[in-house]
């Protein structure tokens, strides 16, 4: 077996069921995203972007800018959902961008990140070392 990539997302999997795990991270086998799966990415990627941004410039990324990522995110990603669990996915979209507006206003300006971060090794029992990423380091470390 071999993984190159351990994420937050596999290793929850893994302690959820390990059965889920194999057949996602072992045999590959995809699922479609849940709606929370494609909300948290979209607010993610708009993280991802305010952080990348302010690398760059040392300012926080515009908030239409922030906005859109997220926006654009969703959209791509929905397209995978099969189970909107009875909500309207523009409600959810709503909800989305909301999310990421409050991040990027009340949350990303107290963090200035100074260098893309490094990757890290970690041992587990039954694995080779992996790489996690760890998504940003600040000037505190």
């Amino acid at each position: 077996m071999s993984i190159k990539h351990l994420s937050a997302s596999s290793i929850d999997t893994f302690q959820r069921c390990q059965l889920q795990w194999y057949h996602r991270y072992v045999l590959g086998e995809r699922q479609p995203p849940s709606i929370a799966l494609v909300q948290g990415g979209s607010v993610h990627k708009s993280a991802e972007y305010e952080y990348e941004y302010k690398i760059e410039t040392h300012e926080d990324a515009p908030l239409d800018e922030c906005l859109d990522v997220a926006r654009d995110t969703f959209e791509l990603e929905a397209e995978q959902v099969e189970d909107w669990e009875g909500t309207k996915p523009s409600a959810v979209l709503d909800e989305t961008v909301n999310l990421a507006r409050l991040y990027r206003e009340e949350l990303a300006p107290a963090v200035m990140p100074v260098k893309d971060a490094p990757f890290s090794r970690m041992l587990f029992s039954n694995l080779d070392s992996v790489p996690i990423i760890i998504s940003v380091i600040t000037a505190d470390g």
